[in-house]
């Protein structure tokens, strides 16, 4: 079998490309330099066709080999020695002679006919001298062995592509999952972020809320205090201003007064004298006959007082004539002081009103106690004489015959007393015996009837707290009316559960026992224990529990029975009070409801201060 040798030219360039067996190549430049072969080759294949069948001589195109007859006809092919750059110089070379050899029988892929075709488009064709049959095969083995280099080549380079395309592909991975943790890493700090400036807002919030209080607290002190010092200065500006007009008028009464004696004192000597005794002689008369009548008012009053029978305890007897003596004494104090500081009382008065028309509330109730301290404690004023117009207004709230005191009411102003009297006591003692006044089931008392003592039934009533004006004994609803507001507040005031209540639920627990002792049931002291329960119901059932239960079967057993057959005595029928708001029956079902539904185990509504609203006007 025939081989074809193939030579390389002496030339390194040709037409672009490099001859060189081992050049320094990367990659990228192999893949390009096989590409642009590719297709030189195969744009010069059908001219390099064309130019091969015109070289060709009749005589010795086709020679056939001794031995073999029935093969193909060979051809031959001779490449120049040399091949110069120009041109010119192809043109002067001889053809050389080559060995003639097959070519049926090989088998020519793409790959390697467009490497291995010589160019034709030079104007000569070489071709090789014929060769042997071993330089054949072994030019055949080189040819094959260079094939299977470039095709591990190209397996290498497809190799690498593939692992540089996959390694791509997972750095692409790579980046995009390191993209997708750094979105959820900045949506994770973005939510701290929100939680932090949250929690900094609210803090922010609850500062200036403190900020705010306590510029409102240090702004109220500071117009209180301008407020006092203004009302100083216009006491001041007034006592002045009435010291100058007494003097102006003393001066004017002592020029009036010499100019009159220095004119009359001659004419009016002798009829002054006369004046003077006959004025004496009168003033010693009539004071006489005073002594005279107030003696006899004070034997008629021992006279009637000794006759008088009292149900009581000795203690609450003795405690309210403590109280109503302290109040005398303070009372005749506080009369002066009225006359002769009528603007400062009604100052006074106005400050009062402030603290007592003050809504139920915490806060405010706080506020007013340490209002009311500020009050009673001015250095300018007597303490026991502001003490005493204070309890008077608050007593005074329960004697209106209008309205009747509410339970938010009653609750907010003891604990205002209740606060005040841990550091004034004696504003308590005065309340007390304000209350002993207005109604005798504060101490608690009853006095009895006796046609000896009392002439009439307007006098009895007189003596049990019925109040006269314009010579009119009031009405039984009125009277009803004080008794019940007396012991709502009384009741609110033993129940307020502080530890420096000085009159708390170990007084109301002893008033409760004194009341079922002494005093008979009638509709007025049905009233005054219906009230009482109300209030300070609950908080003794929690104190005292068993002990609270046995004093409610007590007045379930005997009082409410002696109040429902009270009707059976003729004389205490006809001294019975009657009234359309305040029925007996009414009273009596109301107090065994509260006993039998266990009422007293309820909260009482509005015992317990609203809760204020803080504003919160810089909270998100």
């Amino acid at each position: 079998m025939g081989a074809m040798k193939l030579e390389l030219p002496s030339r390194k360039n040709f037409h672009g490309l490099l001859l060189d067996p081992e050049p320094n190549w990367t990659f990228k430049h192999l893949l390009e330099e096989l590409n642009s072969l590719e297709v030189m080759l195969e744009n010069s294949s059908s001219a390099a066709q064309m130019n091969l069948m015109k070289t060709k001589s009749p005589s010795k195109s086709t020679e056939y080999v001794e031995g073999s007859d029935n093969r193909t006809g060979s051809f031959v092919m001779s490449l120049s020695d040399d091949m110069d750059d120009s041109e010119s110089s192809e043109g002067d070379v001889d053809a050389m002679e080559g060995r003639r050899f097959y070519c049926s029988d090989l088998e020519w892929s793409d790959s390697e006919s467009s490497e291995d075709q010589i160019d034709f488009e030079c104007g000569q064709t070489h071709l090789m001298n014929r060769m042997r049959m071993e330089e054949g095969l072994l030019l055949e083995l080189e040819c094959e062995h260079e094939l299977k280099v470039k095709e591990e080549l190209r397996n290498k380079i497809s190799a690498i592509k593939t692992k540089f395309w996959s390694e791509d592909e997972k750095s692409a991975l790579a980046v995009i999952e390191i993209e997708k943790y750094a979105d959820v890493r900045r949506e994770m700090d973005k939510r701290l972020d929100k939680q932090y400036q949250r929690k900094v807002a609210e803090a922010l919030d609850n500062h200036l809320s403190v900020v705010q209080r306590n510029h409102e607290q240090r702004s109220q002190i500071e117009e209180r205090r301008i407020e006092n010092e203004a009302e100083e200065m216009r006491r001041e500006k007034s006592l002045q201003e009435e010291k100058m007009r007494q003097e102006k008028e003393a001066k004017a009464r002592q020029e009036a007064a010499r100019i009159a004696e220095a004119m009359k004192i001659a004419e009016t000597a002798k009829i002054a004298e006369e004046q003077k005794k006959n004025l004496e002689d009168k003033k010693r008369a009539e004071k006489e006959a005073v002594e005279k009548q107030k003696q006899n008012q004070a034997l008629e009053i021992n006279v009637q007082s000794t006759a008088l029978k009292f149900k009581a305890s000795e203690t609450a007897i003795k405690a309210e004539a403590d109280r109503l003596d302290m109040h005398k004494v303070i009372s005749e104090k506080c009369e002066q002081w009225k006359l002769n500081f009528s603007k400062e009382y009604r100052l006074c008065l106005k400050q009062f009103g402030k603290v007592l028309r003050a809504k139920w509330s915490l806060d405010s109730a706080r506020s007013n106690a340490i209002e009311l301290l500020r009050i009673l404690n001015d250095q300018n004023y007597d303490k026991s004489i502001l003490t005493l117009l204070y309890a008077e207004l608050v007593v005074c709230k329960c004697r209106n015959r209008d309205i009747l005191i509410s339970d938010a009411d009653a609750f907010a102003s003891a604990y205002v007393i209740v606060q005040v009297s841990s550091k004034i006591p004696v504003l308590m003692d005065l309340i007390l015996a304000e209350f002993n006044k207005a109604c005798i089931f504060t101490v608690p008392k009853h006095i009895d009837y006796a046609e000896g003592v009392f002439k009439t039934r307007k006098a009895y009533f007189k003596a049990i707290g019925f109040e006269e004006e314009n010579g009119v004994i009031e009405s039984a609803e009125t009277f009803l009316r004080r008794v019940e507001s007396c012991m709502t507040l009384y009741g609110a005031l033993v129940q307020t559960d502080m530890k420096n209540n000085i009159h708390g639920l170990k007084e109301g627990w002893a008033w409760l026992a004194r009341f079922l002792n002494t005093t008979p049931a009638d509709l007025s002291s049905a009233v005054a224990l219906k009230a009482f329960l109300k209030m300070a119901g609950f908080a003794l059932f929690q104190k005292y529990r068993s002990q609270f239960l046995k004093l409610m079967k007590v007045i379930s057993r005997d009082f409410l029975p002696a109040l429902v057959s009270q009707g059976n005595d003729p004389v205490v029928s006809i001294l019975s009070i009657k009234s359309n708001l305040y029925e007996k029956s009414l009273i009596a079902d109301g107090i065994r409801c509260y006993i039998d539904h266990h009422e007293f185990t309820k909260e009482p509504e509005h015992r317990r201060p609203q809760a204020n609203l803080v504003s919160r006007e810089f909270r998100a």
